[in-house]
């Protein structure tokens, strides 16, 4: 990878985030300007998910922070926007395009070589499991621990039971692979849209930065449910009230 491909597409998206809203002027940049927010969450949410190896307190007071801080919780309303505007614009741009009967067409036959039934398919998943963790995390009923005299969420507990449970891990897992193929059949589409902007000689460089990324956060991810799935059976649950 070439430092000058690497700055290129790093000014790029800075770009694109900068622009946001104002960046979308059809649908396909709709879907690359909503994409580029969502990957931007998704590194912000793996590195956070992470400190679960740094303990309870410090994963609880992350959690805690989330949801007290006014910031956060306006970039979560920000957040749902672009990922409401990133399905509805891959809906649209599939039953225009007619994509969507191929998709049915290569899911009927068991079909999955081409890129839109593959991106459907993992998309429709990821929606599954986005409602399935807010149950289970942003509006479950979640115990308190005391924290410097402060009483707070114990996402820790919380994320120890749901993932110790082995139909939740697999889940979860599953949802990782399929959002780590999303991300890289996704990625190599948007870098030759003229919305991202990227001159065609440094789109290789992208790519690759953009799987290297893909990779990263998908460990993340694994590392993190891992640890909360096997450390599971030698929790004491003994600080949930």
């Amino acid at each position: 990878m070439s430092v000058q491909g690497f700055v290129a597409t790093l000014r790029n998206v800075v770009t694109l985030l900068a622009m946001s809203v104002a960046a979308v002027r059809d649908r396909y940049s709709a879907l690359t300007a909503s994409a580029v927010f969502l990957i931007t969450f998704l590194i912000v949410h793996a590195l956070g998910n992470t400190l679960i190896f740094m303990g309870q307190d410090a994963l609880n007071l992350y959690g805690h922070k989330l949801v007290t801080n006014p910031v956060i919780r306006f970039i979560e309303w920000y957040l749902l926007g672009a990922f409401m505007l990133h399905v509805a614009a891959a809906a649209y741009i599939s039953v225009v395009t007619g994509k969507y009967a191929r998709v049915l067409q290569g899911i009927a036959g068991l079909r999955f070589s081409s890129d839109a039934v593959v991106m459907s398919v993992t998309g429709s998943v990821l929606l599954v499991f986005v409602v399935v963790h807010l149950g289970d995390f942003k509006f479950a009923d979640i115990g308190t621990v005391e924290i410097d005299g402060e009483h707070v969420r114990d996402l820790y507990t919380q994320q120890l039971i749901v993932l110790g449970d082995p139909g939740h891990f697999l889940f979860y897992v599953t949802s990782v692979l399929c959002m780590a193929l999303h991300l890289m059949y996704g990625w190599r589409a948007a870098i030759g849209r003229p919305s991202l902007g990227l001159p065609p000689q440094h789109r290789a460089d992208a790519l690759l930065l953009g799987y290297l990324l893909l990779l990263v956060i998908s460990l993340c991810f694994l590392a993190a449910a891992s640890r909360s799935h096997f450390g599971f059976k030698t929790y004491t649950f003994t600080k949930v009230k």
